[in-house]
């Protein structure tokens, strides 16, 4: 697993779409083929996401403007192709060390904001909120949420 595979390990792991009709496919997803291993490999793609590659790519280091492509910018390429659940469950996690609470929102933010160009499905939409306050109790100040996007209300005038 590396920086240029990582987007097809994602592919791998990521359950069959639904069809048109908003109803999951009767064929399991590939991963299920594998069991009691596919949790496990999930497992350590979350980890390669949330602890190697942020180090990896050194994300916490100040890397000069005119030094071209940052670290950063690969690891919010990368995070724009992560399904949601994923996504969420990396952004909010304590083992993501990609700086302060502030910098980790940011991180979100631009990633949610890429996840909307990548993403064909305009049914739902994320945000990112960053708590204040002392109630995190050992979990991160940072949540992504997902939620279904209303239908337009039309009105008609007479």
């Amino acid at each position: 697993m590396n920086v240029h595979t990582i987007s097809e390990w994602l592919k791998f792991l990521e359950p069959a779409p639904a069809t048109a009709d908003g109803i999951s496919p009767t064929e399991p997803p590939s991963t299920s083929v594998f069991g009691t291993y596919a949790e496990r490999l999930r497992s350590e793609v979350f980890n390669y996401l949330v602890v190697t590659l942020p180090n990896l790519l050194e994300v916490q280091a100040a890397v000069p403007a005119e030094a071209g492509p940052s670290g950063r910018d690969t690891l919010l390429q990368i995070f724009s192709l992560v399904p949601f659940d994923m996504f969420k469950a990396a952004i909010e996690s304590p083992t993501f060390q990609i700086g302060s609470d502030q910098a980790r929102f940011k991180f979100a933010k631009d990633a949610i904001e890429l996840r909307k160009h990548t993403r064909t499905n305009g049914m739902a939409e994320e945000t990112v909120v960053l708590a204040f306050g002392g109630g995190n109790f050992g979990g991160s100040a940072v949540h992504v949420t997902k939620k279904m996007k209303k239908r337009p209300l039309w009105k008609v005038n007479a």
